[in-house]
């Protein structure tokens, strides 16, 4: 199993199942501790996540399918107001559903165009999401591009948090964004699906 940094905590990837005595990390002592459960993780042993005395969020990926609950957790989880994140209709949502915590839809990539091995690169259109803000992120690669080169960038554009209780949600997204997108969005079942979603019960939600 690996333990990596990233730029929001924390990231456990590299096995099917988290055990739990799964490594140690001076990390795991810090304040405020996001995990994030790589695609690879179907399952945490209990025992794991109340190692973690300050977790205040836990990022669960669509293929993890069950994690071990102790008393300790259950009381850790409570205590810390952990924010559970993940898709609509997936374990992360039954997990936060079941233990009463906080949901938090993650980012949705809406669509991207374009091709990384051409001059022009591709252009990812991802909405970001937060308990008080939505973003519209664009993220231009290309290869050689970084700070100081010719090539690449990001753009972020602040949109109303609840647009998606708008009849008209996707020509929001679509006035807010980029002309090179437009067609992508229209086109988009991501998209469609996290606003029939949302409309239907918030995309940041305390069960």
């Amino acid at each position: 199993m690996i333990f990596a940094s990233t730029y929001y905590g924390l990231q456990a990837y590299g096995g099917r199942v988290l055990k739990s005595d799964e490594y140690d990390d001076h990390r795991f002592h810090e304040n405020n501790v996001c995990l994030k459960l790589g695609d690879d993780i179907e399952s945490v042993e209990a025992g794991f996540l109340e190692r973690i005395e300050h977790l205040t969020e836990l990022r669960v990926s669509p293929s993890t399918k069950e994690i071990g609950v102790t008393p300790a957790l259950e009381n850790l989880m409570h205590r810390n107001n952990l924010l559970i994140r993940g898709t609509f209709d997936t374990y992360a949502e039954e997990f936060a559903k079941l233990h009463r915590l906080f949901f938090l839809h993650s980012d949705v990539e809406i669509c991207s165009t374009g091709n990384y091995f051409t001059d022009q690169g591709v252009n990812i259109l991802t909405l970001k999401l937060s308990p008080d803000k939505a973003q519209l992120h664009q993220d231009c690669r290309c290869q050689g591009s970084s700070a100081g080169s010719v090539g690449g960038g990001e753009i972020t554009v602040d949109i109303p948090t609840s647009f998606y209780t708008d009849p008209n949600a996707v020509e929001i997204v679509v006035k807010n964004s980029w002309g090179c997108f437009a067609e992508h969005i229209r086109k988009s079942d991501t998209l469609k699906s996290f606003v029939e979603n949302a409309r239907n019960r918030g995309h940041y939600i305390k069960y």
